[in-house]
């Protein structure tokens, strides 16, 4: 993997999307220290709108994909600052180029260049509502929808991507799975927010979930389902949950 990694970066087009991620890189940089004023918002977006519109036709089909990330850059890039606001900009850049290398055919492994950048995707998109949700003793109504909403918004439309790159696309088959994954995931974020794992275990948490659901749904819709392919995901899942409980510090009052 790191050796393909290494031997794209060397290539004419790989270089050529490493200048266009560097430049989306400074344009998010450059609207953090203009604090995202009417011109800092205008630079990224013009930015963002170059760097998708002068890409090949293949970019339509991961529009939803790149819109995810350029809204999560600008949103989380806003509430942040510091050392948060720079690691925001360096997933972004990382994600990006991801999502440049694979529009433009660069990965010989592009399934598992674009599980992982959607996996990556889904992650920073929870850790940032869980950051932002203020908590199940201080939020409003108007906070818990906002959340909730959220949640099913970005899910649904991630897991629509996942089915899109993965069997074709199919309107039908899409909208039934986003539906259903996307409700399933934002109620799993709505236990989640209840318990004291903190923004990142959380997220971290229901990443898994994403990727567990995600594998059993595509394996249903092949028609490759079995026992053994679900009780493996289930392993995986109580392994990881297991680890990241026993590092969360538990208080009973």
């Amino acid at each position: 993997m790191v050796r393909k990694l290494i031997s794209s970066l060397t290539a004419k087009t790989g270089w050529r999307l490493l200048v266009k991620t560097a430049v989306g890189f400074l344009a998010l940089l450059l609207a953090g220290l203009l604090e995202f004023n009417f011109w800092g918002i205008l630079v990224f977006l013009a930015v963002s709108a170059w760097i998708y519109f002068t890409e090949t036709t293949l970019r339509t089909a991961r529009r939803s994909y790149f819109t995810l990330l350029a809204l999560w850059a600008w949103g989380a890039g806003a509430a942040t600052f510091g050392i948060a606001f720079y690691l925001v900009a360096v997933v972004y850049a990382v994600l990006l180029y991801s999502w440049l290398g694979d529009v433009r055919l660069l990965w010989a492994d592009r399934a598992v260049v674009a599980g992982v950048g959607e996996a990556g995707l889904f992650a920073a998109l929870a850790a940032t509502t869980f950051y932002l949700f203020p908590g199940p003793t201080t939020a409003s109504f108007w906070g818990d929808l906002g959340f909730l909403v959220a949640n099913f918004a970005f899910s649904a439309v991630l897991v629509r991507e996942v089915f899109r790159f993965e069997t074709g696309h199919f309107p039908r088959r899409e909208r039934l799975a986003a539906w259903a994954g996307g409700l399933i995931l934002a109620e799993m974020a709505a236990i989640l927010v209840f318990l004291p794992l903190g923004y990142l275990n959380a997220a971290a948490v229901l990443t898994l979930i994403f990727i567990v659901l995600r594998d059993i749904l595509l394996a249903h819709f092949r028609g490759h389902l079995k026992i053994g392919l679900v009780f493996r995901e289930i392993t995986i899942l109580v392994v990881f949950l297991v680890l990241i409980f026993s590092i969360v510090p538990w208080v009973l009052q």
